[in-house]
């Protein structure tokens, strides 16, 4: 829920959790995202096998493998560099 921009105190409302414990798993799980980028950049895993494998939705792992890049990187992995 993060990655897709919601808040912590939205997503610790939404759990009935405070926002240390939000906190906590966001930077908890920071390390795996390192790993499915890791994945999809260095391995070329198609985006399918990786959010398969993780248990996460295509947008959630989409979300992870974008994250930080600019809009032209962004434009650039789905082939679209000439914009």
């Amino acid at each position: 829920m993060h990655l897709l921009g919601w808040k912590q105190e939205e997503i610790a409302d939404v759990f009935g959790l405070d926002r240390s414990t939000i906190s906590k798993n966001v930077k908890k799980f920071a390390g795996q995202f390192i790993h499915i980028k890791e994945q999809f950049y260095d391995k070329h895993k198609p985006v399918e096998e990786i959010a398969e494998y993780h248990n996460l939705d295509i947008t959630t792992a989409w979300s992870i493998i974008l994250q930080g890049k600019s809009d032209l990187e962004r434009f650039s992995i789905f082939g679209k560099s000439e914009y």
